[in-house]
């Protein structure tokens, strides 16, 4: 229940200053494919609040499909493409069930005090949409096993 609480009220900041002038939620998506027969998929979505009057506020959104609902499951960005491979860039916060549905959910929001720093510099909205990186989902129970993931940024076609 915290942690429906908590999207819906991030939700809701970015989108308490909305107008009504048809002004549109800037959402860049990518996709999140099976790895090693999970059954598991699902997006990334970056979000960045229209109200925003500086690309230093946004969020990080994962959808999982397939998901056991009752598991864990971890989320992390790296640096480069799946094909290249590469170190972890930042984490993302922990996964959820989101309520009365099937869905395993995490949500980071980004601000002035809680950014990412990559090379002593840090990532903005328009950065993170081109972000030379991807994303890898593991379950807990065994992490050493990517269950789901994707490119994202430039690396993403």
């Amino acid at each position: 229940m915290k942690n429906l609480i908590l999207l819906l009220f991030t939700v809701a900041v970015f989108c308490s200053s909305c107008n009504n002038d048809d002004e549109s939620i800037p959402i860049e998506e990518f996709t999140i494919e099976e790895a090693n027969n999970s059954g598991i998929s699902g997006s990334i979505f970056f979000t960045r609040s229209s109200s925003s009057l500086s690309d230093d506020i946004f969020l990080i959104s994962v959808q999982l499909t397939g998901a056991e609902l009752e598991g864990s499951y971890t989320a992390n960005i790296y640096n480069s493409s799946l094909s290249n491979g590469g170190d972890i860039a930042f984490s993302l916060d922990n996964f959820y069930n989101l309520e009365n549905s099937n869905l395993m959910v995490s949500s980071t929001h980004y601000h002035s005090s809680n950014q990412i720093i990559i090379e002593d510099e840090v990532l903005n909205y328009q950065e993170l949409i081109v972000f030379d990186g991807h994303i890898k989902i593991f379950n807990n129970d065994d992490e050493s096993i990517v269950v789901a993931e994707g490119n994202i940024g430039s690396n993403a076609q």
